[in-house]
């Protein structure tokens, strides 16, 4: 390979990784603009039923989306949103120290 087929391969390797990043920051940009409701939906349909069944904790689903504008999801809103997606809060007792856990579950309809 010849030095100027080496700079065509650099200068191209170089330009598909502005256009990589370009598209990165575009579909962020798209993700940080779309509603809650919109993302939380993303996310809860990329979970495996049997995940779901089991319950859904908050700060679990709080930790895996982000705040509009920054760290994570406002917890209040989460759980309007996760109503609105057709899931109930439920506590689960156990006979230990602990007391109780809360997880969402979807509602049967």
């Amino acid at each position: 390979m010849t030095f100027l087929e080496e700079l065509q391969d650099e200068v191209l390797r170089s330009k598909q990784e502005q256009d990589n990043q370009n598209k990165k920051a575009k579909e962020s940009w798209l993700h940080a603009m779309t509603p809650l409701e919109g993302r939380l939906k993303i996310l809860l349909d990329n979970i495996p039923d049997s995940v779901k069944s089991e319950g859904l904790s908050l700060p679990v689903i709080q930790k895996m989306l982000k705040g509009r504008w920054r760290g994570n999801a406002h917890p209040g809103e989460l759980g309007n949103a996760m109503r609105k997606l057709g899931y109930k809060r439920v506590r689960l007792w156990k006979k230990t120290n602990d007391g109780f856990k809360t997880v969402w579950k979807v509602i049967n309809v």
